[in-house]
């Protein structure tokens, strides 16, 4: 089809990526299940300064690895959502977004709220064969996606402040640990939806390209 560009191999490295953010999210809630452990110890007293230093550093060096993770995720996300985007135009699917639009999507305060989910709805939308009634267009899946990775990031800003209000509290650490636990849950929930967006979107556009019906991809 002319115009359209293949994005099997960009849509491959994010959903490895995505896997990758997955076990770490994984081991960060193991992480923070055993402080939790640590802290109920240390109010009573049981734990040495050796152990608790051990904690800190094994969660700040996931910390590190997890951002890394999150930056090489979030450069190839964007680029396949990029070339997703620009696929519309070879299947005949009109976009109110520019190139420029789709790429920043996720990175203005405010407008990174709800652009990006409106964006790829529209992609998921239009990566099936116009005249195919045979293929799904719910986009019940884009919804659970983006609802999970804002909720995520709203229970990570609350995880983060009790944190810091309560950095000489073993309570309040508790608090704040679980509440981590909970948006790793959530983060954990929003990259397997992040696959399955992923991988559809991209058998949908092979699809469409091809001609071909995909009636798996409902």
């Amino acid at each position: 089809m002319a115009g359209y560009i293949s994005v099997k191999s960009t849509a491959m490295i994010v959903m490895i990526l995505l896997g990758v953010e997955a076990l770490m999210e994984v081991l960060e809630i193991v992480f923070s299940a055993s402080q939790l452990a640590l802290l109920d110890r240390a109010a009573a007293g049981l734990v040495s300064a050796e152990e608790a230093d051990a904690n800190d550093t094994r969660i700040q060096v996931l910390a590190v690895f997890k951002l890394v993770v999150l930056l090489a995720t979030a450069t190839f996300f964007v680029m396949w959502m990029s070339k997703a985007h620009r696929n519309l135009y070879a299947f005949g699917v009109p976009s109110n977004y520019s190139p420029g639009q789709v790429g920043w999507a996720f990175f203005i305060p405010f407008v990174n709220l709800a652009r990006p989910y409106s964006i790829m709805k529209l992609i998921w939308q239009g990566s099936i064969p116009v005249d195919d009634k045979l293929v799904g267009r719910s986009t019940q899946i884009v919804s659970a996606w983006w609802g999970t990775w804002i909720i995520s990031g709203f229970l990570d800003r609350i995880s983060g402040s009790m944190a810091k209000a309560g950095t000489q509290d073993i309570e309040s650490l508790k608090s704040a640990t679980s509440m981590g636990i909970v948006a790793s849950i959530v983060r954990l929930v929003a990259a397997g939806l992040a696959i399955r967006v992923v991988d559809a979107i991209t058998k949908r556009q092979e699809s469409c390209a091809s001609g071909q019906v995909a009636h798996e991809f409902d």
